[in-house]
């Protein structure tokens, strides 16, 4: 029983021993790979890739050389693929014995090639699926179809499939600005994890789009040539102005394709075989006609026209006609540069047309935007109509002060100056109007009232000064109505006025006559000032219109006009400046006697009262006199600019 034991126990140590013995190969080879390891078959077919190499000793002395063949294996969890048994269209080799021999892929790469792995076209164009392979080759007898090796297997690799290159700069249908001298970056961010070698290829593409093109604009860069084309390491790229001009108002695209580098072969690691997807955009704005934003009367009644433009405009030209005539005429070009050309927003500008000036008839208008490209056409705007301006619907409201919310002062004209304006607010429940004690209504004088400064010319209605809320300047009938009043600052606080007629007359006084509570009491006094500002209004109006005019001979005529009454204004600013320090010399007087505290602060606040009036009168004088030796002795100036008068009087 011992003696069996015995023998089955010999028997399970040196069967394994024995069947080992029984499987020695005459081959032996060893398998080597070297990363990235491409995703498609077809880079092993290539014959200068150096990704597998293998070497190959035939150790058997006793045989003499020997014929052999590959048997190559790929595997992983999701497929297999491999030569066949059998050998057919595969090159043989043949060892010698004791030599090692080495072989690369320039040797075997056909054993990759889709009919010997047993494949069809379609499924050995796909990538390898990402993953882990085995790679295993066998050495065959090409006698006999027998293994003369074992089964030489690679330690797994792992297939990574990369990602192209993903587009940054620029961003995909945007807008590039035009730069000078040329200067535009284009910038990709790299997504491989796999190769240390990668360059980009970068093509870019000029797109001629065809008018009404709706399709893909992608399909257009595949179908066209290549404008531009070059390689580079880095994952940016300056365009510079050494390379091709680039065109304003053209669509270009724009692709970059990774290419991983083993020495100077490409091996194949990306989707889509590294490109990345194509980059659409616009050098400067296709040029497009402007769009008039608005057409309104300016405050001179002139038309001043808004309109936005592309930043490519260099200049506009503006169309107009009255409505009803057949025939337009041209504004002269706006350039950019052109002081009658204002920029209010991003491409967005008013341009004063000076050449109109009837504000009772419609104009209609269309701009034209130049881009200054040679062959490139010019676009019009849609037509705009200005209305003429309504004088039977202005209306203007009184002021009211607002504690809470102050939007603006009025510094006007009137013969008494307000220390605290109202002010033209919003309406708020919580208004708190004051300075409204009611003041007499003074022919002749100058009110206040929602920002406009109108003056008073009869009992029935009063005469708009040079801006109006539409603009313009014809004289305007504004009627009152009933509850009309102003307050001691000639400022409207109750009522309004109003173009169309109300059949509402008012009390007025004579400028002799207009006696306030807050008035010096000396009536001389008081009918000089009235007078004096009169003429004030007067020189301010001459300045305002002088500045409209375009020729010589038009602004001279004014001049002719006005330098008459010009002498007559300073002998009054002379007079009114004795009786001020005449009133000033007897308010001294007085305050050096005996008085109670009520008096004498009665007096005191009557004498600051006239030392601000008697110093803003030696201002005037000096300023008229200086005005009077320069041009009111009818002279001619000899430029326009010397026309535009300085404004005497604010």
């Amino acid at each position: 029983m011992k003696t069996i034991r015995y023998i089955v126990l010999m028997a399970l140590v040196f069967l394994p021993l024995a069947k080992t013995m029984a499987q020695h190969f005459p081959v032996q080879a060893t398998f080597y790979s070297k990363p990235p390891y491409p995703i498609f078959l077809s880079d092993y077919a290539n014959p200068v890739g150096q990704n597998l190499t293998l070497k190959v000793l035939l150790r058997d002395l006793n045989l003499g050389p020997t014929q052999i063949y590959f048997r190559f294996r790929i595997s992983s969890n999701r497929m297999t693929v491999g030569n066949p048994s059998f050998r057919v269209n595969m090159p043989i080799f043949t060892l010698t014995p004791g030599i090692v021999q080495t072989f690369t892929q320039a040797d075997f790469g056909k054993y990759f090639e889709w009919m010997n792995l047993g494949m069809n076209p379609f499924s050995y164009a796909l990538p390898l699926p990402e993953g882990i392979y085995t790679f295993s080759v066998e050495i065959m007898d090409a006698l006999t179809n027998k293994p003369l090796s074992k089964s030489e297997q690679l330690p797994p690799v792992w297939l990574i499939v990369n990602d192209p290159p993903l587009l940054v700069q620029p961003q995909n249908e945007s807008i590039q600005k035009i730069q000078n001298p040329q200067n535009l970056v284009f910038q990709w961010t790299p997504r491989h994890r796999q190769a240390n070698t990668v360059e980009y290829e970068f093509v870019l593409t000029e797109l001629l789009v065809p008018d009404n093109f709706n399709g893909n604009l992608q399909n257009l860069f595949l179908s066209q040539p290549p404008y531009y084309r070059t390689t580079t390491l880095n994952s940016s790229f300056l365009y510079g102005p050494t390379l091709p001009p680039l065109i304003a108002g053209r669509t270009y695209g724009f692709r970059v394709r990774a290419v991983a580098k083993k020495g100077f072969e490409e091996i194949g690691i990306f989707r889509n075989d590294g490109y990345s997807e194509v980059g659409i955009f616009h050098y400067g704005e296709k040029n497009r006609a402007p769009v008039i934003l608005s057409a309104r009367w300016g405050n001179d009644a002139k038309p001043l026209i808004t309109w936005k433009g592309i930043e490519r405009h260099a200049q506009f030209e503006v169309f107009y006609k009255r409505t009803t005539d057949a025939q337009e005429a041209s504004f002269p070009y706006f350039s950019l540069s052109n002081p009658y050309l204002q920029k209010v927003g991003e491409n967005t500008y008013a341009g004063k047309i000076n050449a109109v000036s009837d504000v009772k008839s419609s104009y209609t208008f269309r701009v034209s935007g130049i881009t200054g490209v040679t062959g490139e056409a010019s676009l019009f705007s849609g037509l705009v109509t200005l209305p003429p301006i309504d004088w039977s619907k202005i209306t203007i409201n009184g002021i009211t002060r607002d504690n809470e919310d102050y939007l603006g002062l009025l510094a006007g004209k009137s013969r008494k100056d307000n220390p605290n304006p109202l002010a033209a607010t919003c309406q708020n429940p919580r208004v708190n109007p004051t300075d409204t004690k009611t003041n007499a209504v003074v022919l002749g004088d100058t009110l206040h009232a929602g920002g406009t400064d109108v003056v008073v010319v009869s009992d029935e209605y009063v005469k708009a000064l040079i801006k109006t809320p539409s603009g313009g300047t014809t004289d305007v009938k504004l009627y009152y109505s009933a509850d009309f009043k102003i307050n001691q600052y000639n400022e409207l606080i109750s009522g309004y006025l109003t173009g169309e007629v109300t059949n509402h007359r008012i009390k007025l006084l004579s400028s002799g006559n207009a006696v306030g509570e807050e008035d010096i009491t000396n009536q001389q006094l008081i009918s000089l000032g009235v007078r004096t500002d009169s003429l004030k209004v007067l020189a301010n109006q001459f300045h305002d219109q002088s500045k409209q005019q375009l020729s010589y001979t038009t602004a001279y005529r004014y001049i002719s006009v006005i330098s008459t009454s010009l002498p007559i204004l300073l002998n009054l600013l002379k007079a009114k400046h004795v009786l001020l320090q005449e009133s000033i010399q007897v308010l001294n007087g007085e305050l050096a006697k005996n008085l109670s505290n009520q008096q004498r602060t009665q007096l005191q606040t009557m004498r600051t009262k006239l030392t601000a009036q008697s110093n803003e009168t030696q201002r005037n004088m000096d300023r008229l006199g200086t005005y009077i030796q320069n041009f009111g002795g009818r002279k001619f100036p000899n430029e326009v600019q010397g026309l535009l008068l300085p404004q005497l009087f604010l």
